[in-house]
């Protein structure tokens, strides 16, 4: 009984969490304006990549780019730094579309969610259970984000294809313009689990250096990120 009810308060604490981010993003996404951008050169990247999708504008968020479904949102920043910049992030959303890297995600994210709930609110009574369950939980990070970020760099190399050094410069962007602590302590966090090294710009500097190597093999090259 007593564990039951400690399992019930500990799935109650994340479940408070996820309810208010829900409800403060929501009142930002009220607030926020999103203006779909139609641009003969972004419909002409859509036909080429054969990938249905509508584009909007948004200061919902800043400096990133989000892909849900056929829907595609682009920070003010991004457009604000011109059409190659727009460019980038667009094709590299479109990407995601095409290799169908959100529906990926569900069985995985599936997985995960009955693992943990079978763990707090039904208790195991052996000890080899209790290690499987947690052996799973331990190691779910460490696969999650690696799948992660091979489908960004899966995304990056299709993206690069259509448009070139454009891709590049979307990551440059924020690689050179993420000054907030909390962003730099939590991507340092990720890496770790990637990379395991504490290093806030190791995973946008990988994406960068993979994209270097194909650029390079031209006589160009964009500086950014580490060599390999």
């Amino acid at each position: 009984m007593i564990e039951q009810i400690i399992g019930i308060i500990l799935l109650a604490i994340p479940i408070s969490i996820i309810i208010y981010l829900i409800i403060d993003g929501l009142d930002k996404f009220r607030k926020s304006y999103f203006k779909e951008i139609k641009d003969e050169e972004i419909e002409e990247l859509k036909k080429r990549m054969n990938v249905k999708a509508r584009i909007y504008e948004t200061n919902f968020f800043s400096l990133n780019g989000l892909s849900i479904y056929n829907i595609i949102l682009i920070s003010e920043d991004f457009v604000k730094r011109g059409k190659d910049y727009v460019r980038g992030i667009v094709a590299h959303e479109l990407a995601h579309i095409k290799k169908k890297h959100l529906f990926k995600f569900i069985p995985i994210a599936i997985f995960m969610i009955i693992i943990i709930y079978i763990d707090i609110l039904i208790p195991s009574k052996t000890i080899m259970i209790d290690l499987i369950k947690a052996i799973i939980i331990t190691i779910f990070p460490f696969i999650y984000l690696r799948i992660e970020q091979r489908f960004q760099k899966e995304a990056d190399k299709i993206a690069f294809d259509y448009v070139g050094e454009d891709v590049i410069k979307p990551l440059l962007l924020y690689y050179k313009e993420k000054e907030n602590t909390i962003s730099k302590l939590f991507s340092s966090f990720l890496a770790f689990f990637i990379y395991f090294k504490f290093d806030s710009n190791l995973i946008i500097g990988d994406r960068i250096s993979c994209l270097n190597l194909l650029l390079n093999k031209g006589d160009e090259k964009v500086k950014g990120g580490n060599e390999k």
